[in-house]
C-alpha cells in the first residue's frame, strides 16, 4: 500500500520537474525568437481543467452503527504516518504467544491486558509504554513480577531490576528478523485479518530458522 503511493508520488515530482523544464526550454526559445514565439509559448502553457473532479477513490464510510471504516481495518495516523501498529507478547525464550494490530496511533496500554489473556507469567517485562498503576496492580495480583520502569514525569518511582529488564531484547530482536521481510515491514493488504496472517507466517519462518 505504502510502496504504491510512495512510488506514484515519485512519478508525480519528475513530472513536475520536466513540465518545469520545458516551460523553461519555452521561454529560452522565446527570448531568442522574439515576441511571436513568446505569444506562443504562454498559450502552451499548462491549465487546470475546467471539468476538474475530485479522485474517485474516497475514504470508506463508516456503517450506521459506527463500525468500518479505517479503525476497524486497524489503519490510522500517528506521527510517524499512516500506517499500523503490531503489538505482542513473548515467552522467556523470545517466542511470540499473542499477536495482535491496532491503527498506527493507538497506544501501547491498550492492548496490554489482551497481550497478556489467559498467560500466567511469573514476570512480565514492558517498557515505560505500559507504565499504568493499574496494570501493575493486575499483574501482581496474578502473582507476577512487574518490571516496567516509571514514567520520569511521575513522582513516586518504582524500582525495577536492571538484569531481568535487559530481558526485554529478545522481543526487540525479534522484530528486527520479522521486519526484514517486506510483507511485514510493509503492509500491502487492505484487511486487518490478512496483515495479521501475513505477520504470522513471517513468524513462524524467523522460529524455524
Amino acid at each position: 500500500m505504502f510502496h504504491v503511493a510512495d512510488s506514484c508520488a515519485g512519478v508525480l515530482v519528475l513530472t513536475q520537474v520536466n513540465r518545469q523544464t520545458n516551460r523553461e526550454t519555452i521561454a529560452n526559445s522565446a527570448h531568442r525568437r522574439g515576441p511571436l514565439f513568446d505569444e506562443f509559448a504562454r498559450s502552451r502553457r499548462p491549465q487546470a481543467h475546467p471539468t476538474s473532479r475530485p479522485p474517485v477513490c474516497r475514504r470508506v464510510k463508516k456503517k450506521w452503527d459506527g463500525s468500518g471504516g479505517q479503525d476497524d481495518q486497524a489503519l490510522g495516523r500517528s506521527r510517524g504516518g499512516f500506517g499500523t501498529k503490531i503489538h505482542g507478547s513473548f515467552d522467556g525464550l523470545g517466542h511470540p504467544v499473542e499477536l495482535l494490530v491496532t491503527a498506527a496511533n493507538a497506544s501501547d496500554i491498550t492492548q496490554a491486558e489482551a497481550l497478556l489473556a489467559d498467560h500466567e507469567p511469573e514476570v512480565v517485562i514492558a517498557d515505560k509504554g505500559y507504565d499504568k498503576k493499574s496494570l501493575v496492580e493486575q499483574i501482581e495480583s496474578r502473582g507476577a513480577q512487574a518490571v516496567i520502569p516509571t514514567q520520569k514525569d511521575r513522582k513516586d518511582q518504582r524500582p525495577v531490576d536492571p538484569h531481568l529488564y535487559k530481558e526485554r531484547n529478545l522481543c526487540e530482536r525479534f522484530w528486527s528478523k520479522v521486519k526484514q521481510l517486506r510483507r511485514v515491514a510493509t503492509r500491502y493488504e487492505k484487511k486487518a485479518a490478512n496483515f495479521l496472517a501475513f505477520v504470522e507466517v513471517a513468524t513462524i519462518m524467523v522460529m524455524l530458522k
